[in-house]
């Protein structure tokens, strides 16, 4: 059978692909008889029949002869017609040889923006210098509770002499609350509380013992108490503060 589009084309004739329906391999590796086709209607010849599909420029019109005719009674050849069209030259070229021009994209004004980071790469980012924390000094206080480091409220413990003690509730008020919520930043406080209610300090010492304020002191070593690392309590009288930064109305 023969397909309807030429496959090919050559200088001299058109060359149509001719497809076997019963060879099922590659050509020169079939060693099986084709199969024989029942065929119902009558067989019909195959007779390949050549297609020709030429586009031809529509044709010009022609012009009129206007030479004289020279004495002799001979006319010299009519040149005012066209050429003659060779139906050859007129076949489009195989798909393989047609020729393919490069197409650019017509520049444009814009200039393409350079990636973000892409002067960064290959370059180690610089370390951030840890933040340093600044030296304890003797009074310095902290608030800490049952689960960890407290905020707002908390055990009170204080820095001497370059360890962390706890301080007693004795004689442990408002006023001495008042200076160590002061210097943790907070304005106002809440309340003391005693009875070790945020926890008991049990891995540290009891470095201060009956702790009298007026409420102005800087620290609680500026407020009269006992000799530091004398006492008389247990840790189950830890004392410890309530503070805010909103004023809280008594009631």
């Amino acid at each position: 059978m023969s397909t309807g589009v030429p496959s090919a084309t050559a200088p001299h004739g058109v060359v149509y692909k001719v497809v076997d329906t019963s060879r099922r391999a590659p050509p020169g590796k079939c060693r099986v008889e084709p199969s024989s086709v029942k065929v119902k209607s009558k067989r019909i010849p195959f007779v390949p029949k050549e297609k020709l599909i030429v586009n031809t420029p529509a044709p010009r019109p022609r012009l009129k002869a206007t030479t004289e005719v020279p004495q002799g009674g001979r006319r010299d050849p009519d040149t005012s017609h066209a050429p003659a069209v060779d139906w050859v030259d007129q076949v489009p070229p195989p798909p393989g040889n047609r020729s393919r021009t490069p197409t650019t994209p017509a520049p444009s004004g814009r200039t393409p923006k350079p990636r973000k980071g892409g002067q960064r790469r290959g370059q180690r980012r610089k370390k951030k210098p840890p933040s340093t924390a600044p030296p304890l000094r003797n009074g310095d206080v902290r608030l800490m509770e049952k689960r960890g480091r407290g905020r707002s409220r908390g055990r009170v413990e204080v820095y001497i002499n370059g360890e962390w003690g706890t301080v007693c509730d004795d004689g442990w008020s408002s006023p001495a609350a008042a200076v160590v919520c002061r210097q943790l930043g907070f304005p106002y406080v809440v309340r003391a509380s005693k009875k070790a209610e945020f926890g008991e300090g049990t891995s540290l010492r009891i470095l201060l013992d009956d702790v009298q304020c007026s409420g102005q002191e800087k620290t609680l070593l500026e407020c009269d108490h006992a000799d530091i690392g004398t006492h008389n309590c247990s840790h189950e009288e830890d004392a410890g503060v309530v503070c805010s930064r909103e004023e809280v109305a008594d009631w």
